[in-house]
């Protein structure tokens, strides 16, 4: 399952998980990292977005952080417009706080995948979470099971 002409995901590269709410961030200044493992849980779906960032300069990943957060602003600001709701111009739900960086061996190594999946370019999904069950408590639970061992592999880059 690979966007066609798009070459596969190998076990050596880098992928960034772009963090857009302070709510994946612990807030105290603990050891380790700042990033909680419910960032990596593949909300509301089972694919979880990340960014292949190989070759890139930091400048590069950045930007690309930024133009998801500043696309995932303008879809969510306009969703509340539509449904006729205020939404202030000065409101940002969405930013760019940083990167959680994961390379691809270690997400298969709790036994999750990683897939190409363009558009947009770079893009790929992390795949084989549990399966949607209906019941929000066991779904979230059994994703955080593999949220935490992604976390505890990861590292983050926090934005400038």
């Amino acid at each position: 399952m690979t966007t066609e002409g798009v070459e596969s995901v190998r076990d050596h590269e880098p992928l960034a998980r772009y963090i857009l709410t302070a709510s994946f961030l612990y807030k105290d200044n603990r050891a380790g990292t700042p990033l909680r493992p419910n960032s990596w849980i593949p909300h509301p779906s089972v694919e979880l977005s990340v960014f292949r960032i190989e070759g890139w300069q930091e400048e590069q990943v950045i930007a690309q952080g930024e133009k998801v957060a500043s696309e995932r602003e303008a879809k969510h600001r306009n969703k509340i417009l539509g449904e006729g709701k205020e939404y202030p111009e000065d409101k940002t739900t969405f930013r760019y706080h940083g990167r959680g960086e994961i390379i691809a061996r270690e997400v298969r190594s709790v036994g999750l995948e990683v897939l190409p999946k363009e558009p947009p370019p770079r893009h790929a999904d992390v795949v084989n979470w549990p399966p949607l069950t209906g019941n929000k408590k066991h779904d979230e639970s059994s994703q955080m099971a593999f949220a935490m061992k992604l976390n505890a592999k990861a590292h983050f880059i926090a934005a400038a």
